[in-house]
């Protein structure tokens, strides 16, 4: 901190003026003459920093780990004229509650995938990690389609009022990669948790051939699936070829004992 006060004041000639006046015999005259100069400055500068180093001891670990690979290599897939179909309809699952995965398919080549992993830890210092990995690939598939009807849909009542960690894939074609990956690590009474997941789709030099047809492909959530459903929730739904359709989720919650 720098402080700088400056005061000038000058007081002239008020007495001595007087008499040099009454020597010369002329009129009695008093003058003053004040000045006043004032200058005040000030500079604060604050710098530091500040660095710890260290190790966390614990005293315990809590891990999860997923990791899944499905591949479908070099395939020939022919669809002529016919009907794909992959419904979750009526009141199936209606109510469900926990860790449901739902993985249904109609078609060819068709790769699917529900992965959850779950770490909760509660004691003293501790870890906790949930990893999640999964690697697809459907690389070199030859695909002729005619005249086919694929239809994927979830509909009716399914999964109504359905809670907790829901995973649901539906296709109807050919050539589908679908998955649904989540990975929760809660640390109650620690500093560190973890959540990872880790997704690889690949569908390279495929070839689809439509042979001069016209091909119906639909997928569609109807009715009242899934109404009031809680929770984590991931769905795929998908009709034709070749579709890559992918839900991730990663939560971490930690927090340290006071």
């Amino acid at each position: 901190m720098k402080a700088k006060l400056i005061a000038v004041a000058a007081l002239s000639l008020l007495a001595a003026g007087a008499v040099q006046a009454q020597d010369r015999g002329g009129p009695t005259s008093s003058g003053a003459v004040i000045t006043n100069v004032t200058d005040i400055s000030n500079d604060i500068h604050v710098q530091g920093y500040g660095l710890a180093l260290g190790f966390v001891p614990f005293s315990s670990e809590s891990s999860a780990v997923v990791d899944s690979t499905q591949s479908s290599n070099n395939n020939s897939v022919d669809l002529p004229r016919g009907s794909n179909k992959a419904t979750v309809d009526g009141q199936a699952l209606q109510g469900a509650q926990g860790a449901v995965g739902v993985n249904v398919t109609s078609g060819a080549g068709n790769v699917q995938s529900n992965d959850v992993a779950l770490a909760a830890v509660d004691a003293g210092k501790v870890f906790a990690s949930a990893q999640v990995f999964n690697n697809q690939s459907d690389p070199g598939e030859s695909l002729a389609i005619g005249n086919a009807v694929n239809k994927a849909s979830l509909g009716g009542s399914a999964l109504n009022g359905a809670k907790g960690t829901i995973g649901v894939n539906i296709a109807a074609g050919a050539g589908e990669l679908q998955e649904n990956g989540m990975a929760a690590s809660t640390n109650s009474s620690g500093r560190i948790a973890k959540a990872t997941d880790y997704n690889t789709q690949a569908a390279d030099n495929n070839s689809l051939r439509l042979n001069g047809c016209d091909p119906t492909n639909v997928a569609s959530l109807n009715g009242t699936a899934l109404m009031n459903a809680m929770g984590n929730i991931g769905v795929n739904i998908a009709a034709g070829a070749g579709n890559l359709q992918h839900n991730g989720l990663a939560i971490a919650t930690a927090k340290a004992a006071n």
